[in-house]
């Protein structure tokens, strides 16, 4: 099954459960059900559509842009700093990534979730060394809630089941990061989500730089 037709189902099903509402609450969950699921089939048509041509030099770009580039549409958030660090082992070449947009929306989609729910502080890091690649997005806040945890990444599965709590106001149903992790493992990624010490959300992608990186020697 495609991403668009794992999203498809969900928007037959709201529609069903619209026409056979019984009260005002199951009406409003089918409909943000069916805009969750439109919404993730917007995305997926557009991330999958190929490119019109070929920019060699804007299909390059290093760690420290790609964490630039993932930051920039959350800087404006009050009440909230946001910081990027990239750091490599030592003697060894800086990869020098394809651009993917599916990653830049994945890695987006995490810092956004984590500006929604850090207490003052996002950090987005970067590492690598001569095998792999990793980034982590990690927050202040309160943490993933434990008993969500071990599902994170499955459709439907969230900590934010409304807006309380959420610097943004986003409402969401867990698709943001079912789409973020299903993204990123079709590129080589593992994605892991964790609790941080003493507090806060961790959200960790790594790869095999042989998977992300351009002209991998």
């Amino acid at each position: 099954m495609t991403g668009v037709q794992t999203c498809a189902l969900p928007i037959f099903v709201a529609k069903e459960m619209a026409r056979e509402a019984t009260t005002p609450q199951i009406r409003e969950d089918a409909d943000l059900l069916m805009a969750q699921a439109q919404r993730c089939r917007e995305i997926l048509a557009r991330l999958t559509e190929a490119p019109d041509a070929s920019d060699q030099v804007h299909e390059r770009m290093s760690l420290l842009q790609l964490l630039q580039e993932v930051i920039e549409p959350h800087r404006d958030v009050k009440g909230v700093r946001l910081e990027a660090i990239v750091t490599g082992a030592p003697g060894v070449r800086k990869p020098g990534l394809a651009r993917m947009p599916e990653v830049i929306h994945a890695i987006s989609s995490f810092v956004e979730n984590a500006v929604d729910f850090a207490a003052s502080e996002v950090l987005v890091t970067a590492r690598f060394d001569a095998d792999t690649v990793a980034l982590e997005v990690r927050d202040d806040g309160a943490g993933f809630a434990p008993e969500i945890l071990a599902r994170l990444g499955e459709p439907y599965v969230t900590s934010r089941p409304g807006a309380e709590g959420s610097r943004t106001g986003h409402i969401g149903m867990g698709l943001g990061f079912f789409i973020s992790k299903t993204l990123l493992e079709r590129t080589g990624a593992v994605v892991t989500f964790q609790n941080g010490r003493p507090r806060g959300a961790v959200v960790t992608v790594r790869w095999p730089r042989s998977r992300i990186e351009l002209d991998h020697a």
